[in-house]
């Protein structure tokens, strides 16, 4: 009989492998012939790579500087970002799986429910502002190099739009509304129904 840790670490090495072997076999069909030099041969590639595990690296730590101590490591942190980054970037609705994935990472861990879900949500949002200054600052030089109308008029609506929902997420927790949010993280995360133990 394989003891119970063992066979969860050969599950997650089996999905880690079937991970890899898929990507894989999704790019050599995908990429033509032209595309495979720019990834391979340029140096492109690995440094976005390379930034965007420093980008979860530093919500990581954000993410634990929102926590009081006792708290779990940073390494804990930057990986609880990672799967949820991945998670989310799945299929363009899985945020919210990736939310209740996250919770339920950060509580395995050793954070309480209310406080993992809690700053979730806090992280959350500040993911949404820093977002928005983010867009606002690729809109900007945009136009310094293409200073059109159009993408003026483009850029103001979707900044304008984007704007109005971060603050209506931001009116809902200040009212109280984002409580029934975190009430079902908290009872999917803890009913193990996202992750299993």
């Amino acid at each position: 009989m394989i003891d119970r840790h063992v066979w969860i670490a050969l599950s997650r090495t089996g999905l880690a492998l079937a991970g890899v072997a898929a990507a894989v076999f999704l790019g050599w069909n995908a990429l033509s012939g032209p595309d495979l030099p720019l990834l391979l041969g340029g140096w492109c590639v690995p440094v976005v790579a390379l930034l965007h595990l420093v980008q979860q690296a530093g919500c990581g730590c954000a993410w634990r500087c929102l926590i009081d101590a006792p708290r779990p490591s940073r390494w804990a942190f930057f990986r609880i970002r990672w799967v949820r980054a991945s998670i989310a970037a799945l299929v363009p609705v899985s945020g919210v799986g990736a939310a209740f994935v996250a919770v339920r990472l950060a509580t395995r861990a050793g954070l309480r429910l209310d406080v993992a879900s809690a700053s979730l949500t806090l992280d959350a949002t500040m993911e949404i502002i820093s977002q928005i200054i983010f867009t606002a600052l690729g809109f900007g030089l945009l136009l310094v190099a293409a200073p059109e109308a159009r993408i003026l008029d483009w850029a103001v609506a979707t900044l304008f739009l984007a704007v109005l929902i971060a603050a209506a997420f931001v009116a809902a927790q200040r009212i109280g509304g984002m409580r029934v949010i975190e009430f079902g993280i908290s009872t999917l995360a803890r009913n193990g129904l996202v992750f299993c133990r």
